[in-house]
């Protein structure tokens, strides 16, 4: 029981960035456009979503899958929703979430029929056994990159954080401290992982969390126990606000405006 407890802890603290991302970036395209009140409604309302999708898909792996996985909301079509489809591609947001609800609605079909199980089967082993690890690896470089770890770099593309800005008088404090505790937990979760201690990542995210309260990026004043207000956006801008008329009338904001007060309406 010990041991479960701990590894149900450690799960949910290594994938509850997802909480902290996912509303982050399908809000993004209101910041873009400087629509802080509806960036924060969206935020809002995509973080109460994320915590009930991960609810359901747990629950159902739990109880009817039988197996000890956690589910949730995942990186990738979040990033082509909100900055593909929304910015570039100019439909609101309401018109996206029937496209999401319609394709949710047609995997269900597949998979019912057995044509998703035709078609995994036809995936060549090897590109299944790529699958994981190259989604791991594509979590990894956002992990180091919103760290600080890794940074923009013109020649390279991308590059280790320089240290050295520390003792810069331009240099980027914040930058600095974010990755200097994303390195602090790194090595305390591979340290005691030599040593085949037992529950090494909670302890390294802890050690972590609590490194960045005096280097100021763990921010205890912004912990905000707010539900209802987040549970009001969520009603007001995400649960079943689809816009089925305007997708299928072929629709699209004008000059990509796709952030007004009638955009969530």
């Amino acid at each position: 029981m010990k041991i479960e407890v701990l590894a149900g802890i450690t799960t949910f603290i290594t994938i509850a960035y997802i909480l902290i991302l996912n509303p982050q970036i399908l809000a993004d395209p209101y910041v873009i456009m400087g629509d802080t009140v509806m960036a924060g409604k969206i935020s809002n309302g995509v973080f109460i979503g994320t915590c009930i999708g991960a609810f359901i898909g747990t629950i159902l792996c739990a109880l009817y899958a039988k197996v000890p996985f956690a589910q949730a909301p995942g990186m990738g079509l979040n990033a082509f929703f909100a900055y593909t489809v929304v910015l570039a591609m100019g439909y609101t947001y309401n018109q996206v979430l029937v496209i999401v609800f319609i394709s949710g609605i047609f995997f269900i079909v597949i998979t019912a029929v057995g044509l998703r199980e035709a078609i995994i089967r036809s995936i060549p082993d090897a590109v299944k056994m790529a699958i994981t690890p190259g989604i791991g690896l594509f979590i990894t470089i956002i992990g180091l990159k919103n760290s600080g770890l890794v940074v923009g770099n013109s020649a390279t593309l991308v590059s280790m954080v320089d240290f050295a800005q520390w003792r810069s008088e331009g240099g980027d404090v914040s930058l600095i401290c974010g990755a200097l505790v994303a390195l602090i937990g790194l090595i305390v979760i591979g340290v005691l992982n030599a040593r085949n201690v037992k529950g090494s990542i909670i302890i390294g995210i802890l050690v972590a969390t609590a490194a960045g309260i005096p280097l100021g990026v763990t921010k205890l004043s912004s912990f905000d126990m707010n539900l209802g207000a987040k549970f009001s956006d969520f009603a007001e801008v995400s649960l079943f606000k689809m816009d089925f008329a305007g997708l299928f009338a072929g629709g699209k904001s004008s000059e990509h405006n796709l952030y007004s007060s009638n955009a969530c309406t």
